[in-house]
């Protein structure tokens, strides 16, 4: 089930299969996001590669790396001329955003690619038969002008639906390629949240699924495969992971194999969850302690996974004397902690306004509402008013708030006539 929101101050999307698979914060404000695509200048060619400097004007400008220059749009790069190109990571500190010339658009089952004219399948899609029909389907439409990638999601509705989101998919990518050689103010061509501005999905409100998510990847503590208690605590210098095992329910009777068994399954857990929470820097591991086959053993476990790793920026270094695990991952951008943290190690007040407008919005109320915000957000709730009543857009005048004692933010619904005192309006 994918989702996304777009709040007051962040855009949260993600995925969840039974459980959170992806979970991606950005701040609302950034002048650019990941994904965007934009018309970009090619300004000057680095002398020391086959890299390049991209203005996008007003958006700033971006590195293309040599790696990154292939797109079936383009014979090639030259100096001096227009091409579109798609944020892969943002600017941070001294360093440009890093940008690719095979920009790729998404649909709830389908990505649209320009790195191949293939059409690729997820992984999990094994079906010979469903892939010899969307083959003999989708290369009517496509015609070798770019590739798709079918999600998993994509068994679950028929092929004429999958053809038909194929189809807009398509219009969509034609209009943002027509605009390559036309005389434009805004470079920004496409955002892939901006549709879904007020798509909420119901399940994840009503639910408090995306608040708890938040909430539970700001603790140390966490709970992985089968009753495996991991412990995640970050210092200035480094990460260090540690396996808690005491109550993981599954018989071995030998004790070296039941702790080989523990840390193969909890390690690809530990990588998930450092993922979703975009840890980078050196991440140190303290497994259970294993005998020298065993330890052969886990290292072939993790060779055979490697791909996956590389995939998402971690470099595994190998033990150290000490028999601790040491890995690092590359800081692409801001950790979720620094996102939506306050230093209480509990949601931000932006985070905080976010889940409280997300709530009303998704809800049917007929009457007013009252925001009771914390005395603690104060001033903080003053000064962003504007803010929080343009994202509340029709429901504004029936939002009404209060401050109080309390520590967190609450609503109340239902409300007929306004007879407590001390309320204004948003």
């Amino acid at each position: 089930m994918n989702f996304s929101y777009i709040g007051a101050y962040n855009i949260y999307f993600g995925n969840i299969d039974k459980e959170l698979d992806e979970l991606t914060v950005l701040k609302k404000n950034s002048n650019i996001l990941v994904s965007d695509i934009l018309l970009g200048r090619v300004e000057k060619q680095i002398s020391s590669g086959n890299a390049f400097i991209v203005d996008f004007c007003t958006y700033g400008k971006g590195y293309l790396s040599e790696n990154d220059t292939k797109s079936i749009l383009n014979k090639s790069i030259s100096v001096g001329n227009n091409y579109l190109f798609q944020i892969a990571q943002l600017e941070r500190q001294k360093k440009l955003a890093k940008i690719k010339a095979n920009i790729s658009i998404s649909s709830k089952n389908l990505v649209l690619l320009t790195d191949t004219n293939k059409i690729l399948f997820s992984n999990k899609i094994t079906n010979l038969e469903f892939k010899n029909k969307i083959n003999a389907e989708f290369n009517k439409i496509i015609n070798n002008e770019f590739g798709i990638l079918i999600r998993t999601s994509g068994t679950k509705i028929s092929v004429k639906e999958l053809i038909l989101e194929l189809i807009n998919l398509k219009k969509k990518f034609k209009i943002i390629v027509s605009s390559k050689n036309k005389i434009i103010k805004d470079k920004l061509l496409y955002r892939d949240f901006e549709s879904n501005n007020i798509n909420i999905n119901l399940d994840i409100i009503n639910n408090n699924i995306l608040k708890n998510y938040l909430n539970s990847l700001l603790s140390n503590d966490v709970i992985i495969n089968n009753k495996i208690k991991i412990i995640i605590e970050k210092t200035e210098a480094l990460v260090a992971v540690d396996i808690n095992s005491s109550n993981y329910e599954i018989n071995f009777s030998n004790k070296e194999d039941y702790k080989l068994n523990i840390n193969k399954r909890a390690f690809n857990g530990i990588i998930k969850e450092l993922k979703l929470r975009n840890i980078s820097g050196i991440i140190i591991l303290d497994l259970l302690k294993m005998n020298k086959i065993n330890k052969n053993k886990f290292k072939e476990f993790i060779n055979s996974n490697n791909n996956f790793y590389k995939k998402n920026e971690f470099d595994i270094k190998g033990f150290t004397k000490l028999g601790l695990l040491e890995m690092t991952r590359k800081r692409e951008s801001q950790s979720l902690y620094e996102l939506i943290a306050n230093f209480n190690n509990e949601l931000n007040f932006e985070c905080k306004i976010d889940m409280c407008l997300l709530e009303i919005l998704s809800n049917n109320d007929k009457h007013r509402y009252i925001i009771n915000v914390p005395n603690k957000y104060k001033l903080s709730f003053i000064k962003d008013k504007k803010i929080i009543k343009n994202r509340l857009g029709s429901l504004a005048p029936k939002v009404y708030y209060k401050f109080y004692d309390g520590l967190d933010f609450t609503i109340e619904f239902g409300i007929k006539t306004l007879s407590i005192d001390n309320v204004l309006k948003v």
